[in-house]
Formats: C-alpha cells, structure tokens, sequence
C-alpha cells in the first residue's frame, strides 16, 4: 500500500489534550481526551483513542513536546479513523489547520532534531 502521507511521520509519545472547537463534549460527555501521540508531522499526528470521534469536527489541541517539553495549542480537525480493537480502541489521524509561523518552527525543529532553545507560545 502506497504512503500517502505529504510529509514524513517521527514516530514518538507526546502528550495530548483534545477538547472539541465548537465546545461541545465528545462522545460519553468528557470535556477533554487525555491520549498520547503514536507519530506527529508538520502537518497533523496520530493518536490511540478509545473513543470513536466525529470525522471531520474542528478541535483544539494541546500537545507537549516530549523532548523538548513545550506546549503548542494548535487548531486541526479529525481527519480519519481506524478502529484497531473491535469498537474499543482507535487511531485517529488529526490534522493541522492555520498554524501561525512561531509555531510551525518550533515543530519543524522538533520532528528535525534541532534542540537548541526556541520560544513556546
């Protein structure tokens, strides 16, 4: 199967918050999903779910940066979904929307390697 992916993926554990743009709650009523990244681009990342998200509803996403520990709130939407254990675990594929030039740098160094200090938002 061919990759479609524009960019390449680093493949790593990062800490995530999702809440949902519109302020709704997700599925179950949470406010927030508390997960962990499974790989992340310039473009969007991946995560494990046990909850079936909406594709294609606006989130809000809070990611630490697990090597360098910085935050970056950033917008994206639910692109796609794949259930990975019967209806009881996913991954979900989340991309990027409108990411302001400060905070493209600071994931383009992180996903490249470039450690050296850099301002968060």
């Amino acid at each position: 199967m061919k990759d479609r992916r524009r960019e390449p993926r680093r493949k790593e554990e990062d800490q995530v918050v999702l809440f949902r743009a519109d302020g709704e709650t997700w599925p179950g009523g949470q406010k927030s999903l508390k997960t962990l990244t499974q790989d992340i681009s310039t473009g969007g990342l991946c995560i494990l779910c046990d909850t079936r998200l909406p594709l294609l509803t606006p989130v809000k996403i809070r990611l630490v940066l697990s090597r360098t520990r910085k935050v970056l709130n950033l917008d994206g939407h639910i692109r796609w979904i794949n259930p990975v254990y019967e209806d009881e675990l996913f991954e979900v594929g989340i991309e990027f929307r409108n990411i302001p030039p400060p905070k493209a740098l600071l994931l383009l160094k992180h996903i490249y390697g470039d450690t050296r200090s850099f301002e968060s938002d």
